[in-house]
Formats: structure tokens, C-alpha cells, sequence
């Protein structure tokens, strides 16, 4: 049974590591490489560095919050993972077909919540979900107010800079 498991663990890993590659190369790269910028061969590229230096250097502090840091440690065990990592890469997968951008960190968190409300919502920590939540709403608004800053005083500035250094 336990083979099993682990197999079904790695198939489900695999799985939903596609689809956050899916997801997430077209939300960071699309621009870059709809705009000629970036050649595909360089996306991809770039995507794969940066996410595995992603994965190093902030991974465990990730694992650790969905593993400890929602749901008491020892809430879910492999078993559970293999639920919750499949239940969220079926949700990113669904989003990528159907070509609805989705972050694929509030499916991950998603499905630890339904986990905890599967053994009880008295289990969630209710206080570092409402912190993860609070950032998913501050950050599109910071996005939002950098690029509007960036375009109203850089852009124009930036474009008159490239236009009269080009000929040179």
C-alpha cells in the first residue's frame, strides 16, 4: 500500500508541476515573448531558472507554512498530500484548459483548507490563513499602483531616452 502511495504521490507531484509550469511561464513570459523580446527557447528558460531558484532559496518556507502553518503539524500526512496536490493541480489544470488565469498558490491553500475542514475547522489557524489571504489582496493592488507610477513618470521617459540614443 505504501508504494502505492508513494507512486501516486509522484504522479500527482508531477502533475501538478506541469501545470504550475503551464500557468505560470504564461504569466510571466507572455508579455516578453508576445512582444518579441524573448524567443520561446529563452522563456522557457528563464522560467526554469528562476523557478529553481524559487524552489530553493523560498521553497521551504512555503512547504513549511502549508505544512504546519494552516493546519496543525501531523494533520496531513501523505496520504492527504497526495489529496491536496491533486485536488489543486486538477483545479490549475481545469483553469489552464479553459484559459482562466488562476493562482496556483490559492488553489495550493485552497485545497489545505478543504483538507482542514475535512478533520475539523477548528484545526485552521485562522490567523496565518487571513495573513496569506491579506497579501493575495494587497499585492494585485501594489502591481497595480507600481506599474501606474512606472508608466505615468518612466515610460515616456524611457522611450524618449531609447529615441534619441538609437541612431548613435
Amino acid at each position: 500500500m505504501m508504494e502505492f502511495t508513494l507512486i501516486a504521490a509522484f504522479i500527482v507531484a508531477l502533475f501538478m508541476g506541469l501545470n504550475i509550469g503551464g500557468n505560470n511561464a504564461a504569466a510571466a513570459m507572455g508579455a516578453a515573448y508576445g512582444a518579441k523580446a524573448r524567443t520561446k527557447y529563452q522563456a522557457v528558460m528563464l522560467i526554469g531558472v528562476f523557478s529553481l531558484l524559487g524552489a530553493v532559496f523560498s521553497g521551504g518556507e512555503v512547504i513549511k507554512t502549508l505544512g504546519s502553518g494552516i493546519l496543525p503539524k501531523g494533520t496531513i500526512l501523505l496520504v492527504g498530500a497526495v489529496v491536496a496536490v491533486g485536488a489543486s493541480g486538477i483545479t490549475v489544470f481545469l483553469a489552464n484548459v479553459l484559459r482562466i488565469p488562476i493562482s496556483t498558490s490559492q488553489a495550493a491553500v485552497g485545497s489545505v483548507v478543504g483538507i482542514g475542514f475535512f478533520y475539523g475547522a477548528s484545526n485552521i489557524n485562522t490567523g496565518n490563513l487571513g495573513y496569506i489571504v491579506s497579501w493575495w489582496v494587497v499585492t494585485p493592488i501594489l502591481a497595480w499602483l507600481l506599474a501606474y507610477i512606472m508608466g505615468k513618470y518612466l515610460y515616456t521617459n524611457i522611450l524618449i531616452w531609447l529615441a534619441d540614443h538609437h541612431d548613435s
